[in-house]
């Protein structure tokens, strides 16, 4: 009998971690929130473009706005290695396509002003330039890192609307 008590104790040990094990899986696979299915259309957010980036339309733009185009979200930041890698080739896809209903929009993420700016100008870029998300961020599109960054700009997120 002495050792039914280390056996009851032992499964009730298991059967905790195992619930919180679940548990814990559970609260992840929430925080994520809906991915979207390929094929349908890309969830609607918000940006604020910045003066001079926004080709003729307002201060903020919906991806909804830019239905019937193909749109191909491009994330970088100033102080990101691999955006200044891209920044040029980018902006020739822009101007090379913005004819045939390609819009290449730019999302400058956790940046500052100023050498934004300058980024801007350094590379002569003349794509729609939005601030980080206004309002409606999906989180499958953020990246809190450059390497992501990079991984994402590289991958060219496109949606047809």
């Amino acid at each position: 009998m002495k050792g039914k008590p280390l056996l009851i104790a032992s499964v009730s040990v298991g059967v905790v971690l195992l619930v919180g094990i679940f548990f814990v899986a559970l609260n992840l696979v929430m925080q994520q929130g809906a991915r979207p299915i390929p094929g349908s259309p890309a969830p609607d957010f918000t940006l604020k473009l910045y003066p001079g980036y926004r080709a003729g339309l307002p201060e903020e733009i919906r991806l909804s706005d830019l239905r019937g185009n193909v749109v191909v979200i491009n994330f970088w930041a100033s102080w990101c290695v691999e955006c200044h890698k891209e920044a040029q080739a980018l902006e020739g896809i822009y101007r090379a396509y913005k004819d045939r209903g390609v819009v290449v929009l730019g999302v400058d993420y956790l940046d500052t002003e100023a050498p934004a700016l300058a980024y801007l100008k350094q590379y002569n870029v003349t794509i729609l330039t939005a601030l980080t998300f206004s309002s409606g961020s999906p989180r499958h599109i953020e990246s809190p890192a450059c390497r992501k960054l990079s991984l994402l700009t590289a991958m060219a997120w496109c949606a047809k609307w």
